[in-house]
């Protein structure tokens, strides 16, 4: 499998003093790929520099919501289980998926039996879909919020 360049496009760097040059390539089974070559030394240090600031951004964005998730799951799986309890697994998908359609019953037993267990699929939901089970348990947590808003998009500040 090879990748074959469709086209290629050349144009001025944002600042004027080179040129951005944009490749577009495509394989055998038609997906493609874009390469960017800046030519101009100080938009090449701007993008580099916008480029390190959103990875800081998805890693602290990442690591918010690996604590909020942590957070959520020892304050409130035991409570989501509970809600849970004695109820039947019709009852339970029903609870769980009010408005969707999917998965039709016949799937979620299927889902449940590759579980292992209906506890244990629902405590993979809760995993799965954290923030899902905390507002179907009605729980506004502020500092589970609070880890969401902590990490506010990258910007490059110009002075």
């Amino acid at each position: 499998m090879s990748w074959e360049q469709i086209s290629t496009e050349t144009r001025p760097c944002p600042c004027g003093n080179g040129t951005v040059t944009i490749t577009t390539e495509m394989d055998d089974w038609n997906r493609y790929r874009e390469s960017k070559a800046i030519d101009c030394p100080s938009c090449r240090a701007t993008q580099h520099a916008l480029d390190s600031a959103r990875e800081q951004h998805i890693a602290r964005k990442t690591a918010s919501v690996a604590q909020a998730h942590a957070l959520a799951a020892s304050r409130y799986l035991d409570q989501w289980l509970a809600l849970f309890e004695g109820k039947s697994k019709k009852s339970c998908r029903d609870t769980l998926f009010k408005t969707d359609k999917y998965p039709a019953m016949g799937t979620f037993y299927k889902h449940v039996e590759q579980s292992g267990s209906l506890h244990k699929y629902l405590e993979a939901e809760f995993h799965r879909d954290f923030e899902a089970a905390l507002r179907l348990l009605g729980v506004n947590d502020a500092e589970i919020a609070a880890l969401f808003e902590q990490s506010p998009s990258p910007s490059l500040k110009k002075d």
